[in-house]
């Protein structure tokens, strides 16, 4: 995977970038000497300048991500309820999206999760869902899922039986199911902030009621906070079961499924992001069994 084409970003988006020592000349080497990598990186790059946060989006991904719907759904949410910001600047064929930088501890952490961050969260959530927006699908679902049946032929990332459930899965209850909201699809704490905003839809479109609670829900689904905040909250567990599955085994066949080496990324880095994967995909597997016996 090729570096930051820092010379290509910088000639795009120099009308907005600022003189950082009030007094110097741009350039591209001059960008990129003062551009620092943030964020992330597994899809996309972020890097920081003066008071700009600049998205690079990973160009092997970008066959999967529809960027006109993502603003489309950004330009919804800021509009009618209020709870993420309009970027200065968003090209909606390449992704590239500069933001106002914001101080570091606006934005939740995974390791600092609590009570209270779980509850400004799931405000923000509800906030969305239960709009009644209509938005447009900025993450291609279904060339991903073909994407992972695809993969299995190599390199199998689950047994037949489970890769099966998953798509049929995906059928029956995403594509025909009719209770459908406006939904995040990526609700990870670091893309909360502490005033109740949601940034970064590039996942963003209609799916199943409740589907962004049990999503979230998969990603901290060993959390003690979280399993505490769901249980106060009497949270309908038997509905959400097999959606909180679907999300584990989809973000663990996401993971497994970008082989690539990001350049800000080390191998041992990459070793462990993708153990991670498995990790989750065996647990997911473990959960469906369960489901699967209780239910039948």
């Amino acid at each position: 995977m090729g570096k930051i084409n820092y010379k290509a970003v910088f000639e795009e988006i120099e009308p907005l970038l600022p003189d950082l020592e009030g007094k110097l000349k741009h350039s591209p080497k001059l960008f990129e000497q003062n551009s620092t990598p943030i964020l992330g990186g597994w899809t996309n790059d972020n890097i920081k300048y003066g008071k700009l946060v600049i998205r690079v989006p990973i160009f092997e991904l970008s066959p999967f991500f529809n960027r006109k719907n993502e603003y489309y759904n950004v330009q919804q949410a800021n509009k009618f309820v209020e709870i993420t910001e309009l970027p200065l600047y968003f090209n909606m064929e390449t992704g590239l999206k500069v933001m106002q930088f914001r101080s570091p501890e606006i934005y939740m952490q995974d390791q600092d999760i609590s009570f209270d961050h779980i509850a400004l969260a799931i405000k923000s959530l509800n906030q969305l869902n239960g709009h009644g927006i209509q938005a447009r699908q900025a993450f291609n679902m279904d060339e991903a899922l073909a994407y992972f049946k695809y993969q299995e032929r190599t390199e199998p990332m689950l047994d037949p039986k489970t890769q099966l459930w998953v798509q049929n899965f995906y059928k029956t209850f995403f594509k025909q199911h009719k209770a459908t909201e406006f939904s995040h699809n990526d609700p990870t704490f670091p893309n909360f902030t502490i005033t109740e905003e949601l940034i970064d839809f590039e996942y963003s479109g209609m799916s199943p009621i409740l589907s962004d609670l049990c999503n979230m829900h998969s990603f901290y689904i060993d959390n003690i906070e979280f399993e505490n905040f769901l249980t106060k909250t009497e949270a309908p567990f038997s509905d959400m079961q097999p959606l909180v599955i679907f999300w584990m085994f989809f973000w663990g066949q996401w993971r497994l499924s970008k082989g690539f080496l990001p350049d800000n990324k080390t191998e041992k880095e990459v070793k462990n992001y993708h153990r991670q994967a498995r990790l989750k995909l065996n647990y997911a597997k473990e959960l469906l069994d369960e489901y699967m016996e209780k239910r039948y």
